[in-house]
């Protein structure tokens, strides 16, 4: 009997050092797409410093973000798809869609089929989480 628990601790054990490391891949897959749309970002508009890319949503390699290059300042932006409401302190780097090497805006992602309605309000709600001080009572 004692041989019997013996062995399902063990089997139990190496399947959550299983879990744990495919965990620990996936995070290193994520990264490695955040880096390489912040790499083609940055060579696509030119830049010289690192872009920082915070991700608010990922729907079957649609990858929703937000890309900041340099000394972000300028003016508040806002914009509104499909009925749901998105607000930035920084009017110049907005939310953008990548897709297959591709980056769309939020509105053309929509009207293209990339993006679903449940899309755009998922990413909003975790955008609000992140800026709440930009969206008010909404």
């Amino acid at each position: 009997m004692k041989k019997i628990f013996m062995v399902f601790v063990s089997a139990a054990l190496s399947c959550m050092m299983l879990l744990v490391l495919a965990g620990c891949m996936e995070q290193e897959t994520v990264n490695r797409i955040h880096d390489r749309i912040g790499d083609e970002w940055k060579n696509q508009i030119g830049a010289k410093e690192k872009v920082t890319v915070k991700c608010y949503g990922e729907f079957d390699g649609v990858h929703v973000v937000l890309l900041i290059s340099g000394g972000a300042v300028g003016a508040i932006g806002e914009e509104t798809v499909d009925g749901v409401d998105f607000h930035y302190n920084y009017a110049a780097f907005p939310l953008t869609v990548w897709q297959s090497d591709k980056f769309y805006s939020l509105k053309e992602a929509f009207e293209s089929g990339i993006l679903t309605h449940e899309n755009l309000v998922t990413v909003r709600e975790n955008h609000k989480a992140d800026y709440g001080f930009m969206y008010g009572s909404q």
